[in-house]
Parts: C-alpha cells; sequence; structure tokens
C-alpha cells in the first residue's frame, strides 16, 4: 500500500508539468486560432462590403461583367432556378461556337427555394457563380465556358440535374461533348452521385 501510495505521487508530480503545458499549448492555440480567425473574417467582410457596392445589375436582372454577362434563368423540366454566365465573344478560342458547359452545384449552406442569385455568398468565395459574379473568375473560364449554377432546397436530385443539362442543350449553343459537372460538399456529393450512373 506505501508502494502503491508513493507511485501515485511520483505519477501525479511527474504528470504536471505535462498537464500545464498541454494547458498552455491549448490556450495559446486557441487564441491562435481566434486572431486568425478574426483576421479572416474581418478581411473578407470588407471586401464583401466592397464587392456589394459594385453591383452593376441592369433591368432585366442581367450583370455585364468583364468578360461576360450573367443573370438568373428557370428551367421548368427540372423545376431549378439557376444562373447562367456567358462569355461575350462570339467564338471559342479554337474557333468553334459551340461552348464547354460548367454545372456547378452548391453546397449546403446555399440551400433555399429564393432566387439563385443568393447562392452568391461571402461563404461561397472562391467558387465559379462567386467569381464570376465579382469579375475576379480565371480568364480561361470568364472567357471559354457557358457556367450554370443552379439552386436547390432539398438536396441534388441524379435525374433532375441530367434534365437541367439536357434542357441546356437544346436551349443554348454548347458543345455537347464538353460538359463539365463540379460542386462543394453537398454539390460535391450530388457530382459524385451523377458521375456513378451508368
Amino acid at each position: 500500500m506505501r508502494y502503491f501510495g508513493r507511485w501515485l505521487i511520483v505519477a501525479g508530480v511527474s504528470a504536471m508539468p505535462l498537464l500545464w503545458v498541454a494547458t498552455v499549448v491549448c490556450i495559446n492555440s486557441f487564441n491562435f486560432r481566434q486572431n486568425l480567425k478574426d483576421s479572416v473574417l474581418t478581411h473578407t467582410s470588407a471586401d464583401w462590403d466592397m464587392f456589394k457596392s459594385e453591383e452593376k445589375m441592369n433591368a432585366e436582372g442581367v450583370k455585364q461583367l468583364k468578360f461576360g454577362t450573367q443573370k438568373e434563368e428557370y428551367d421548368e423540366g427540372s423545376g431549378y432556378k439557376y444562373l447562367i454566365y456567358k462569355p461575350d465573344e462570339n467564338k471559342t478560342e479554337n474557333g468553334n461556337n459551340k461552348y464547354p458547359l460548367l454545372v456547378f452545384l452548391h453546397g449546403a449552406g446555399e440551400s433555399g427555394s429564393g432566387p439563385a442569385m443568393e447562392i452568391i455568398t461571402e461563404g461561397a468565395s472562391g467558387c465559379p457563380p462567386v467569381e464570376l459574379h465579382y469579375d475576379r473568375a480565371v480568364d480561361i473560364l470568364a472567357r471559354s465556358f457557358v457556367v450554370v449554377s443552379p439552386r436547390t432546397n432539398h438536396g441534388w436530385s441524379d435525374d433532375l440535374v441530367g434534365k437541367l443539362v439536357q434542357n441546356l442543350l437544346q436551349q443554348h449553343e454548347l458543345d455537347p461533348m464538353r460538359i463539365y459537372l463540379t460542386g462543394v460538399s453537398m454539390g460535391g456529393a450530388g457530382k459524385l452521385n451523377y458521375s456513378s450512373i451508368p
């Protein structure tokens, strides 16, 4: 019993410095994360306010951008409201007048039944419709792709995404051999599900 007690004391004393170090590390780690979070949020919010004040939407809901236009449309077949971006040039760089199509599926944070324009959020920064909307997209995307960004409030349905793509091919000058589907979070899962259909 005496030895058991002695080992407890030794173990307790030995563990104290480790516990103190672990506590300091946790506190410093929390402070670092909090400072980083505050810095990023402050920077992003300031930028976002600047971007919001630079809207250039006309009466028809078409936004003229550096290399093209973006507007909201509705597809009856799928029931999706969507943003569509089209480059201004009449021809692509290879001389073909049919553009490749990029369909972007948003994540759960942008879900809703309101206008598709509501997917343009601070949380979706870096995604194709947001970067195009604020003229920050890379040139190859802005000059060479038609980009469609549908909105859903009930997850992504393989059938409905397929209907949307088929209807877009019928309504616009698109290259059926160059259709690309991408997404983030819930949209990434929707893309994987769609890709797995035989």
